[in-house]
């Protein structure tokens, strides 16, 4: 479970860098707006291509389950078609980038000057959008091959020549938000090219019958029950940030300081998630009942150590974090007070990604999206019931969302996992 874990740790922890850098950059063009800019475009990407999530992990899932079957050939045609899927959903995206770049904007409703930075970037960005999804695709395939090291190859290169780019277009070339747009589409054509590179063998290689009525059903089925499970999730952080806002602005910005260390949580403890993915999906192909729940009993061992060291860690350093993330001393006091929230959050939330990556694997995501529903209606309780304690109710509103995550998959896996095989 390490070996397959550490390396995904280490290529998610790349991703927030990107973001750092493109900050960064931007923080040192001309005024306030470009920074904007990026912010709000950004945030566009993040929850657009967090909703296409479904294709590495539905790729992740059909091929580790057909290679623990010993079927390479039908892992060989998974393959070929979620890049199918990846290049129509791309293709379609670059269709409608105007009506779909308006409604995110209106939705953001940022300041005129901001607004058209934002889409100018946007755009840019978008013509690599084919590409990234492709790259989804095989990340996923990698996962299932158990080829981590490629992942994180993969990934360290895409990001890292985004990072490059980045100060060669902006600084060098002078062409502003565009440009920092322009280098992630390069990177992720870029990644996308060394991913088929990498994979000309199989690609190569004779394969099942791609167009196969019953496997593209099953390809489909599984990719709209992760996207609606998606669309809850991301829902559910909307909700925390809006209703932030409602209470203010500096508890809005407390939680969003506090929320980064939450994130970060989850960049580290998905790589157990995305390795319990590939175990279970192995064992599933195989056949064997029993392997599930020695997966999630090693999962469950090293995510628990994982998020009990993050928890820890926020303990002793978070008021240093919270420090170095806002000099505002009354976003800081708010930040400092809800402290202990942001160091419960990985042992709540642990839990819900390991039975997420234990779903995905076996490839229910029927499963995933009624517990993700269930979650999201416990979310809307709790924070109703908890509204008088305003900000301190909000967060254990969220905490408890998490553990209602686990709770309710934990219900859907028990007659699973309760059997002798």
């Amino acid at each position: 479970m390490w070996r397959l874990a550490w390396p995904l740790m280490l290529s998610n922890l790349s991703i927030p860098l990107v973001g750092l850098v493109d900050t960064a950059v931007a923080g040192h063009l001309p005024g306030p707006a470009p920074l904007g800019a990026v912010a709000v475009g950004g945030t566009v990407f993040t929850f657009l291509y967090w909703g296409l999530g479904f294709l590495r992990m539905g790729t992740t899932a059909l091929a580790a389950q057909a290679l623990g079957r010993g079927e390479a050939a039908e892992a060989r045609a998974v393959l070929r078609r979620a890049l199918l899927l990846a290049g129509l959903l791309g293709a379609a995206l670059l269709l409608l980038a105007g009506p779909v770049l308006a409604l995110a904007l209106w939705l953001a409703g940022p300041e005129p000057q901001v607004a058209a930075l934002a889409e100018a970037y946007c755009r840019a960005r978008l013509w690599g959008a084919p590409a990234n999804l492709a790259l989804y695709a095989a990340v996923g395939w990698l996962l299932a091959a158990q080829r981590p090291r490629a992942t994180l190859g993969l990934l360290l290169l895409a990001n890292g020549a985004n990072a490059a780019l980045d100060l060669v277009l902006v600084p060098g070339l002078g062409l502003g938000v565009t440009g920092l747009g322009a280098a992630a589409a390069l990177a992720d054509a870029l990644g996308a090219a060394a991913a088929l590179a990498l994979l000309g063998r199989e690609l190569a290689a004779p394969c099942a019958r791609v167009l196969e009525p019953g496997a593209v059903a099953r390809l489909l089925a599984l990719s709209r029950d992760i996207f609606l499970r998606t669309l809850v999730l991301v829902g559910a952080f909307a909700f925390f940030t809006a209703q932030g806002a409602r209470l203010g602005t500096v508890p809005l910005a407390a939680n969003a300081v506090l929320m980064q260390l939450q994130t970060l949580s989850s960049y580290l403890l998905d790589g157990f998630a995305h390795a319990t993915e590939v175990r279970a999906g192995r064992a599933l192909g195989a056949g064997r009942r029993a392997g599930l729940r020695r997966v999630l009993g090693a999962a469950a061992l090293l995510g628990g150590a994982g998020a009990a060291t993050l928890a820890l860690a926020y303990a002793l350093a978070g008021p240093a974090l919270v420090g170095l993330l806002s000099t505002d001393p009354a976003v800081r006091g708010e930040a400092l007070a809800r402290l202990p929230w942001a160091v419960l959050l990985p042992l709540a939330s642990v839990w819900a990604y390991l039975l997420d990556g234990l779903s995905v694997g076996a490839g229910r995501g029927r499963a995933m999206r009624n517990a993700m529903a269930l979650a999201g209606l416990s979310l809307l309780a709790a924070w109703w019931l908890l509204r008088p304690w305003g900000n301190a109710g909000l967060w254990a509103a969220f905490t408890l969302f998490m553990l209602a995550r686990a709770l309710w998959l934990g219900l859907a896996w028990a007659p699973a996992l309760g059997g002798r095989r």
